[in-house]
């Protein structure tokens, strides 16, 4: 399913579809050939990014976010 999306986000030519694929392909942190501006598997990589950062993001607070690290690194913090 997400290789049909990324296949007609590809081929459509709306200007919010040209906005998103440099977008994608930022996120999914592929390099690409010069003058490629994107490929199908680095936009399908980067949907699956902005997927998670979506997810993650939702039940916390930015507050939370940045609490989170101690439970990792315990230590003092700023």
């Amino acid at each position: 399913m997400a290789g049909v999306v990324v296949w007609q986000l590809a081929r459509n030519p709306a200007p919010e579809a040209s906005a998103l694929r440099p977008l994608l392909v930022r996120l999914s942190g592929c390099q690409l050939k010069r003058g490629t501006a994107f490929t199908e598997p680095a936009l399908l990589a980067g949907l699956g990014i902005l997927l998670v950062r979506r997810d993650v993001g939702t039940p916390y607070d930015i507050a939370a976010i940045q609490r989170l690290p101690r439970l990792v690194f315990p230590g003092p913090y700023p």
